[in-house]
């Protein structure tokens, strides 16, 4: 083999060694250096935003109702159920406001005093509805309810489900059990009038310790202020003189 050859080989040979050796040498604690850049990186973002939820959480009651939905979705008072992060209206509807529109429902003191759903009269797509209006009917047997629209806003969908079942607004009055949707005309206003969060949590467990009073008795809400419940089945103990009273008392309310 000529001599030149021989020593283009070594020196090809020499020139990748050393190439291996910088890499090891350079590279190396450049790849460490980059880990513990992209480590403190990662800590610092995690650090800030722990710092902005926790300051989004102690300043916004909207973001407080949003977390403890993902945790407590369904909130029980005495035997009766609240959704966490929807928004409640005086005469017993919630909104669950989103990307301009509102899913409407009835809560589940609607349905634990009428009892199983067997009808729900919705108004037709495109229909006009304003706030505190007649918005959906119940009935069940000989008793019926109209249930107020707790926003303002156009009818742009209706639950097809509760056609053929409409029994999923006693399973699932804040899930399935919906009733229709409306496409807002101000929700960034009205969402202000009904109450959400804690606001909610509080109104509605004072409008059950209201029911048990109405029903039973002052002294069933302290009996039940330990931890009791609701019997189940609590609409075969409404009597007709009762359900009048309680339509006009609980779900016929006077909004502005």
């Amino acid at each position: 083999m000529p001599t030149s050859r021989r020593w283009s080989r070594t020196a090809v040979t020499f020139a990748a060694a050393t190439l291996v050796i910088l890499l090891f040498v350079v590279g190396l604690p450049l790849l460490g250096l980059a880990a513990l850049v992209l480590r403190a990186g990662v800590v610092a973002g995690f650090g800030l935003a722990l710092v902005g939820g926790i300051a989004a959480y102690a300043t916004s009651p909207r973001f407080r109702a949003w977390f403890g939905a993902q945790f407590e979705p369904i909130i029980l008072l005495k035997g009766l159920r609240l959704g966490a992060d929807v928004a409640v209206h005086p005469g017993h509807t919630w909104a669950r406001v989103r990307r301009g529109q509102a899913v409407v429902g009835a809560d589940d003191l609607v349905q634990a005093t009428l009892g199983p759903v067997e009808t729900v009269t919705v108004p037709p797509a495109g229909t006009r509805i304003r706030r505190g209006q007649p918005l959906f009917g119940l009935r069940q047997g000989d008793r019926s309810v109209e249930l107020q629209a707790p926003v303002s806003g156009t009818v742009v969908d209706r639950n097809a489900l509760l056609k053929q079942r409409p029994g999923l607004m006693n399973e699932e009055p804040y899930g399935k059990g919906w009733v229709l949707k409306l496409k807002g005309d101000d929700l960034r206003r009205e969402r202000r009038c009904l109450r959400g969060g804690d606001q909610a949590r509080v109104w509605f467990g004072h409008e059950v310790d209201r029911l048990i009073g109405a029903l039973l008795g002052d002294d069933e809400v302290v009996a039940l202020a330990d931890g009791g419940r609701l019997v189940e089945e609590l609409h075969c103990h409404v009597d007709d003189e009762a359900w009048d009273r309680l339509k006009h008392d609980f779900f016929e309310v006077e909004t502005r």
